[in-house]
């Protein structure tokens, strides 16, 4: 089950970067001035104020940045699940390394492809 879990992690963190790539490329650093949202293309959009700083706040460099820390975090949870397991079956560290990947999976709790077994800390080993 962990590893489905770091493989669903892994996958929405791919369509992340794909959209944040696709939103700089389409217009650059994103910036709020006021209820506009600006984009470094010249592009404004009249959105008001609370939407226009939500979506500054999303600029498509701080998502990539986001990203780019969750895949490391993630990154060196597979490392440690790809070590081999001690002759009693259990490495030091597994349930840490599940509650890191419930962590991460929790941001994408609403996409269809989450299990609800993975809502919530996973249960003492």
């Amino acid at each position: 089950m962990i590893e489905e879990l770091a493989a669903f992690v892994r996958a929405r963190l791919t369509e992340d970067l794909a959209y944040a790539w696709g939103g700089a490329v389409a217009g650059g650093r994103w910036t709020a001035e006021g209820t506009r949202l600006v984009v470094d293309s010249g592009a404004a959009f009249e959105v008001g104020a609370p939407v226009a700083a939500h979506a500054a706040h999303h600029d498509p460099a701080r998502v990539v940045r986001a990203v780019a820390a969750k895949q490391a975090l993630l990154a060196r949870c597979e490392r440690h699940l790809a070590r081999p397991e001690p002759g009693d079956g259990t490495r030091d560290g597994d349930l840490l390394v599940a509650q890191i990947l419930v962590a991460l999976a929790a941001e994408w709790a609403a996409h269809p492809d989450h299990r609800e077994e993975w809502t919530g800390s996973p249960p003492e080993q």
